[in-house]
Formats: C-alpha cells, structure tokens, sequence
C-alpha cells in the first residue's frame, strides 16, 4: 500500500510536531510505501510550493492513501478529489476545533475516510460542529517512548546552574503572545507564592516571546530576578531540563493533550495542569497530576506550595508507580499497536 503522509515541519519543535514524527516511525514498520511531504515553515509562497508538490506526487507516485496531518491542507484534498478519487484521512489535535470550520475545511471532513484526532475532548469539540462526523472519528492519544527519551547519563543538572539550593518550577513551552499557554498566569500566581515560599526559581524552557510575560516582569522587578528564560532548546535536551525541576506546570487552555506532560511525568515530576481541555483526560482526572482552575492565581500558587512542602494527594506520592503506569497507558508498545490497528483498517480496502 501506498501512503502519501502530507505534515507540518517535522524539523520544529512542538507537539503536533511529535505527534506525527512518532505515527511516521511507526507507520515504517508495516507493510507499507510511504511518501512523506512537509509544508515547511514560511509564507504565502510556501504555502503555494507545498500545494503544487502534493498534487504533482498524487499524480506521480500514485499514492492510494492520503494522511493529511493538519486540517489546513485539507482543502487542497478537496481540489484533487475532483479529478481523482482517493481515500484519506484528516488529522485534528485540539485548538483547531474550537472555531468554527471553514466551508472547505468541513466538507474535506465530511469527505474523509477517517478523522484522527487525540483525545475524548478533541473528539466532542468535532461532533459539536457537525455530528455525523462521529463515525469516521479515531481516536490515538499521544505517546512517549520512554526507550529513547529517558537518559542514564545527564549532559547538566541543578549544579551547572548555580541553583543546588533552590525549588525550580518549570514550563516547558514556547512563549506565543497569540496562544494561551499561560507563563503569565504562572507569573501571577507567584507574585502570590513569593510572599510564602520565596525561594524559588522559575525557569521557562523553550524560545519565542509573549507581551503579557513582559509586562507583569516590567512592573516586578523582584519576580523578574526569580525568571530564567533558556531560549529555544534541543528535542534531545528535554529530558535534561526536566530532570533539574521540583515541578511542572502548563496552565494552557485549549490543549487537545499537551504531550509534554507525559515527558514530565517520565522524568518523575509533579505535574499541574488545567481541570479541563484535553490535558484532565490525559492525566487521567487527577490520577497522574493536579488539576485546577487555571485562572484562579491563588490555586496554582496552592497548588506550588503543597509541592514544595510536600502535601499532595496521597495517589502522586509514589513516583515508581507514576512513572511505570504512564509508560503502561502511554509508552511506545501501545502506541505501536494502535498504529498497527489503524493501518489494519485503512488497509482492507486495497487487499
């Protein structure tokens, strides 16, 4: 069988990112020819290379599957499915289903032979929009292979850093003033922390910029000493930076998943995540992380503080036990087999 795998960048760094590098890999080991086609980062002008690219290999390689992996290169399916008929599936993670879908957008979904998408959450945000889509829905959480993510050997720890003697609170997330990832809800609630537990450090991991980060930085001048911004790191460096933290926290809204999450988990940490979205269902509604409100300062600041001083729920207490069930539910054996299965399913028609 012959796939065409249409994807965003796979050289970035970011969760639907590793959503797809972790299906490519997989997908290698069946039976299977694939053609993988990116839409590299850029402009209106890439845009157009990346449409003429895709419609110059369904006419070369002949694929008789699509993957598309992202429902902006959906409409494109739309147009080569006039001319010629082919199976394929769309790719959905979250944020995307908040809005309204386009004209096109929708009716390339209701063309589709199958929606991937990743959680529960993401999967009811599609049905709100149009319910006879249910049906073609398939859900694959995200994974971690925890083989090739956990080290024996660190390249740096707390020492490197002059920070022994202090409680590191970590995001791991790129700063995007157009995104809701929420540095500056963090940033608000210890304002609330620092008058508690002062000694602290919060270090945000991953490049890009947010105006609101600054702007409450600019006005606490004694905060802005307690910030260490990395800048953009290595994908094989996440394990490092993680390894250094005391917590984790993503207050982000929106989340389909949120896979750094289980990346956090798999280096032992404690993690703080929003009590809804996508991210609740991946944490299992409290059984692998704290859930709060997100836009109550005061709670994530809690939240902080029953960490440091070690009173959280009794259920997160045994690490070991965090660490094996998250590679159980989320570990690359039972990803593979769930790649396996769709693969199955897209296959029975060309046998």
């Amino acid at each position: 069988m012959k796939i065409l795998f249409l994807t965003g960048d796979l050289s970035l760094i970011g969760g639907i990112e590793k959503y797809n590098q972790d299906l490519l890999e997989s997908l290698k080991t069946c039976d299977c020819n694939i053609r993988v086609l990116q839409r590299k980062k850029g402009g209106f002008f890439k845009k157009i290379i990346f449409t003429f690219k895709t419609i110059f290999f369904i006419f070369s390689y002949k694929p008789n599957y699509i993957m598309c992996c992202h429902i902006n290169f959906s409409p494109i399916l739309l147009f080569i499915n006039y001319f010629k008929e082919i199976d394929f599936s769309v790719s959905i993670y979250g944020i995307e289903a908040i809005k309204k879908f386009t004209f096109l957008k929708l009716l390339a979904l209701k063309k589709a032979n199958k929606i991937i998408t990743i959680s529960n959450y993401t999967e009811n945000l599609i049905i709100e929009q149009d319910s006879t889509l249910k049906q073609k829905i398939v859900i694959i959480k995200s994974c971690v292979n925890e083989g090739s993510f956990i080290k024996k050997k660190l390249k740096f720890d707390k020492k490197q850093f002059n920070l022994s003697n202090k409680k590191i609170i970590m995001t791991l997330s790129r700063l995007s003033t157009s995104e809701e990832k929420g540095h500056d809800r963090v940033l608000k609630s210890l304002e609330i922390l620092q008058q508690k537990f002062p000694d602290f450090i919060y270090m945000i991991v991953g490049g890009g910029t947010d105006t609101r980060v600054s702007e409450i930085l600019s006005k606490n001048s004694e905060l802005k000493k307690k910030v260490i911004f990395t800048g953009p790191i290595k994908d094989d460096e996440k394990y490092d930076y993680l390894s250094m933290a005391d917590v984790f926290i993503l207050p982000s809204k929106y989340e389909g998943f949120a896979i750094v999450f289980l990346e956090a988990l798999l280096a032992g940490l404690i993690v703080i995540a929003p009590n809804k979205y996508g991210c609740s269902e991946g944490l299992l509604n409290g059984d692998l992380g704290i859930l709060i409100d997100v836009d109550r300062a005061d709670l994530i600041a809690e939240a902080i503080l029953s960490v440091f001083v070690g009173e959280i729920p009794e259920n997160l207490t045994n690490k070991k036990l965090i660490i094996s069930k998250t590679i159980e539910i989320y570990g690359i054996e039972r990803w593979n087999n769930d790649i396996k299965n769709f693969y199955e399913s897209i296959k029975i028609n060309y046998i």
